[in-house]
């Protein structure tokens, strides 16, 4: 539903990813940009990940949980 939202959110912007593909990935990043990064994160959140390594590989979406983390870190560290 987040991804959704960011795709809503880019389209009354009028902006989008030079592919369909980029256009995905914008998407998912749009969606951490606009705050729902918590949320599209905790939907990676899968209880058979017991070890971070393969939860930060995991992919639900565009991008991996990892992706997520960091663009978040990104956001947190220089603000919006």
């Amino acid at each position: 539903m987040c991804h959704e939202c960011a795709h809503h959110f880019l389209n009354v912007k009028k902006m989008k990813g030079a592919s369909d593909h980029g256009n995905e990935l914008l998407t998912d990043y749009a969606a951490v940009y606009t705050g729902m990064g918590p949320l599209l994160r905790a939907g990676y959140q899968d209880p058979a990940n017991l070890y971070k390594e393969k939860a930060d590989r995991t992919r639900v979406g565009y991008i991996t949980a990892g992706d997520i983390d960091a663009a978040m870190s990104v956001l947190n560290e220089y603000g919006k």
